[in-house]
């Protein structure tokens, strides 16, 4: 039988991806698509570890493809975060800024507007 913490942590990974996707697209009256804040991402774009680069576009959620810890600057913050153990294919509904060097996850994407 599976560690009952790592199915709930599972569960509540797919139930959070699901908050962060769920909300459809709105059109607007010139009939050109507009998205809103609880909307899903319509971009991705993969992200490396660097503590001088500050992303182009701020993250609605990031995705981590190869698990481990990940140090970020969050969208407001002035100092770094540390996210530690977290696993594969995770999606951690967050805006950050940077992901710092410190961090040892791989197969990071941005996902954002």
């Amino acid at each position: 039988m599976k560690n009952p913490k790592i199915v709930l942590f599972t569960i509540l990974n797919v139930l959070l991806s699901l908050a962060l996707y769920a909300t459809a697209q709105v059109d607007n009256q010139e009939g050109s698509k507009s998205y809103t804040a609880n909307g899903p991402v319509v971009n991705a774009t993969a992200i490396t570890e660097d503590d001088d680069v500050v992303l182009d576009n701020i993250s609605r959620g990031i995705y981590v493809g190869t698990g481990g810890d990940m140090t970020v600057l969050m969208r407001d913050g002035e100092d770094p975060v540390e996210f530690t153990n977290i696993p594969d294919g995770t999606v951690l509904p967050i805006r950050i800024q940077s992901l710092m060097e410190a961090s040892t996850v791989s197969d990071v994407v941005n996902l954002h507007d």
